[in-house]
């Protein structure tokens, strides 16, 4: 049924049909986001998902910075979500990755852990020079991308080390 809705909805009596039941659960499937949105919007190119813990969106920025710098596409849209069906809240335990006071404390030598969220983004991306010659409105440059993996030098699995960090 292409061009149907891309997401799930009820018919009149509220109740999900099995095309709304189908269209859900492959939302639901690991990777296929992608190629759903290419498809219904006629985008043509590479579309594949990335997965790497906590830091899936900048691998699909670098990613897409790098594709964009080969010359194999014009146009990237690189988007990352993270939702759930809310939360408690946690109790702390000393030894797990989350904070002690439930606040992160991002580049400071207090910080002590992490906490959950939610949130969905989506960025198109081109070559400034590109963006400049067709009179776009430039939000932002990115001037570099990389990434890097510690290994067992990492101060945790969810942590990189500082040396990490400064040589990437």
């Amino acid at each position: 049924m292409p061009g149907a809705g891309l997401f799930a909805s009820a018919n009149r009596a509220g109740v999900l049909d099995n095309y709304d039941h189908y269209q859900a659960w492959l939302l639901s499937q690991s990777g296929t986001v992608p190629t759903i949105i290419s498809y219904k919007l006629g985008l043509k190119g590479p579309s594949y998902a990335v997965h790497s813990n906590c830091s899936s969106s900048l691998i699909g920025l670098h990613t897409a910075c790098q594709s964009l710098l080969r010359g194999e596409v014009r146009h990237a849209l690189v988007g990352a979500a993270a939702l759930g069906a809310g939360s408690a809240g946690y109790i702390y335990q000393e030894g797990l990755n989350f904070a002690s006071d439930g606040h992160v404390k991002t580049f400071d030598a207090r910080a002590d852990g992490m906490i959950g969220g939610e949130g969905v983004a989506v960025v198109l991306l081109k070559r400034a020079e590109d963006a400049v010659a067709e009179g776009d409105h430039i939000y932002a440059l990115i001037r570099a991308v990389a990434v890097n993996n510690d290994g067992t030098n990492k101060t945790g699995f969810y942590a990189p080390s500082v040396q990490g960090q400064a040589e990437v």
